[in-house]
């Protein structure tokens, strides 16, 4: 995948999708063979979390190769218990070795929480002599009506209806007759697809964003050099009450063999991507993660079940505290909205 095209599977066309780096990445993490490209699960964060390669558990490393040719590339998962994903947030480390990569280009899942679409094209109503509105197609009380703009069911709703429509009006008699048509130029129905979209990307204390409200992604020069850099995200108990934004992990056969249809959308990025490229931008070597939530601790530990059922013994309580994928957004054809 070229810089490009990471960076326009966010945005609208033409769009400028890549931030530069800042000064100050270069901090310390402890890194036990200095050798790999590798995301490492730190040991100072005060809670428990493994970081491994899916279905091995093996170390989320990979070795870069010196050309294209020797392509190399990971998928990983970060797992971690739901409260402390809630009330603590997440952080994983990030190191590139010496002379590996030319250029890091990193990004961060994002998701539709609210369904976008494009709007009718046209709205329509009649106006009898008395100025009593009527015959309303796409309109209520001659307010141009859209599915997708959701202030009309919630006050601080987000606009989600792109498209554009115009608004014909029939003047009528006392009869009904009509007396005169007026139809407006092409309208514009306001949506703003980046309101309407959540998730790591948009979380991140480091992110930045361009004017049409999407999160950029990062390109950092590294000319041959290494990158030792913490990625982390703050609790999410002080604005959500699901896990869903950090939690990107979804089993498809809790969404009809598909993914949820937030992570389906058209600007949505399923995983973490951490891309090594070349002086040409040729890619050398790719890792991938996603981050998976445990609904109790002894399953954690003993890597069992992650998705355990049922209630809590002296609470009473459901055992799956917070929403994940699975819960927020089952099967297909659901947004996860207000549930966030």
């Amino acid at each position: 995948m070229s810089i490009l095209m990471l960076a326009m599977a966010c945005v609208e066309p033409g769009a400028t999708e890549l931030s530069d780096w800042s000064e100050g990445y270069e901090e310390e993490v402890e890194v036990e063979d200095p050798e790999f490209f590798q995301l490492i699960a730190p040991d100072d964060l005060g809670y428990p979390i493994r970081l491994g390669e899916v279905g091995t558990g093996e170390p989320c490393q990979i070795t870069v190769g010196e050309t294209p040719a020797d392509y190399q590339e990971i998928d990983c998962r970060l797992d971690i218990s739901e409260l402390d994903l809630y009330g603590a947030g997440m952080a994983y480390d990030v190191y590139v070795p010496l002379a590996a990569c030319e250029y890091l280009v990193y990004r961060h899942p994002q998701f539709e929480a609210w369904e976008v679409g494009v709007g009718p094209t046209q709205v329509s109503y009649s106006v009898s002599p008395d100025g009593v509105i009527f015959d309303e197609v796409n309109s209520t009380q001659g307010v141009p009506y859209c599915e997708y703009d959701y202030g009309w069911l919630y006050a601080d709703g987000p606009n989600c209806c792109t498209g554009s429509y115009q608004i014909e009006v029939t003047y009528v008699d006392d009869a009904g007759n009509p007396l005169e048509v007026s139809t407006t130029p092409p309208l514009g129905w306001g949506g703003k697809p980046a309101d309407c979209y959540n998730g790591a990307a948009f979380d991140s204390p480091s992110a930045t964003f361009n004017e049409a409200g999407w999160p950029l992604g990062t390109i950092v020069g590294l000319y041959g050099g290494t990158f030792s850099e913490r990625h982390e995200w703050d609790e999410l108990s002080d604005e959500y009450y699901s896990n869903m934004v950090l939690a990107s992990y979804f089993d498809p056969a809790d969404h009809d063999g598909l993914a949820p249809e937030g992570m389906m959308a058209d600007y949505s990025v399923q995983k973490h991507t951490y891309l090594c490229y070349d002086n040409a931008e040729e890619l050398l070597a790719q890792i991938t993660l996603d981050v998976r939530e445990w609904n109790e601790f002894d399953e954690f530990t003993s890597e069992g079940d992650p998705d355990t059922t049922g209630t809590e013994p002296v609470t009473g309580e459901p055992l799956d505290d917070r929403d994940d994928w699975a819960t927020g957004t089952p099967g297909t054809g659901t947004w996860i909205e207000w549930a966030l």
